[in-house]
């Protein structure tokens, strides 16, 4: 029996007004299509900005339009009706993820987000990697090369 790939998940905190979303969440479908292995998408949406209705609305389009090209890529919006940090946006997408490789992406936020603090939600032999923004098909290819 071959080996397996390990199932890999992109975690998306947009809080506020995201750049390059579109362009990231994209990006995840395209480059799994170059993954032997399951992948997952888990785009995390504070509700509680003024703003978010709007990007809710974009996120949610963004992931079927990319889900019909790639049913491998299981992707989920979870949406936020109480204020939440960045770190507490990706310990909720934590609890929801399969990954054992785990990909969170700031969104520009990297400077808010401390990833000490993601050490107590029982992440075992999981590896996580944070970017500032996800859109290189290099940064992926890395990532995943270190299986």
């Amino acid at each position: 029996m071959p080996d397996l790939a390990p199932t890999v998940t992109f975690i998306m905190p947009i809080q506020g007004k995201p750049e390059f979303l579109v362009e990231q969440i994209n990006a995840v479908f395209r480059f799994s299509d170059h993954y032997r292995g399951f992948c997952e998408l888990i785009v995390v949406v504070d509700e509680t900005a003024k703003e978010t209705e709007a990007i809710a609305k974009i996120v949610g389009l963004a992931v079927k339009i990319n889900g019909v090209n790639h049913p491998h890529v299981r992707a989920r919006v979870l949406h936020c009706t109480s204020t939440q940090s960045l770190s507490g946006s990706v310990e909720i997408a934590l609890t929801h993820s399969l990954g054992d490789k785990i990909m969170i992406v700031a969104n520009g936020r990297l400077d808010r987000f401390d990833a000490s603090q993601l050490c107590g939600l029982g992440m075992g032999q999981r590896e996580i990697l944070v970017a500032e923004y996800f859109l290189d098909e290099t940064m992926f290819g890395e990532f995943l090369a270190t299986q």
